[in-house]
């Protein structure tokens, strides 16, 4: 996480990691400070990013870089051996969730069968 007093320092291009318990880890880069979204009923301001930490990042998720106004508060600084833990974490989950599921499949599958007999 990066905190308040930080995000001034934060500049366009720096790579920050961005990690999230339904997509996964990501390396992302800064795009966008100081964001402002054009609409219908005008200029949608989010503000300064050194008072609000709001800035857009891009990422590539599967072959598709993607975009995303993201908060300073929910990324974590860039450092090599971080992403590597985040992501060995996050592959460790995948895979647990898996066992869990096939674990679930098996009880549905006898279950039925018993209930059957």
């Amino acid at each position: 996480m990066l905190k308040a007093a930080d995000w001034g320092r934060v500049r366009l291009h720096d790579r920050l990691i961005y990690a999230d318990i339904y997509e996964g880890v990501y390396t992302c880069k800064v795009v966008q400070l100081d964001i402002q979204i054009p609409g219908e009923l005008g200029v949608f301001p989010y503000g300064k990013t050194v008072d609000t930490g709001a800035i857009k990042i891009s990422y590539v998720k599967e072959g598709v870089t993607l975009e995303l106004i993201e908060n300073l508060a929910n990324l974590v600084k860039w450092k090599d051996q971080t992403f590597r833990d985040l992501k060995d974490l996050w592959d460790t989950l995948q895979d647990e969730k898996a066992d869990v599921t096939a674990v679930e499949a098996d009880f549905n599958t006898e279950l039925s069968r018993e209930r059957e007999a």
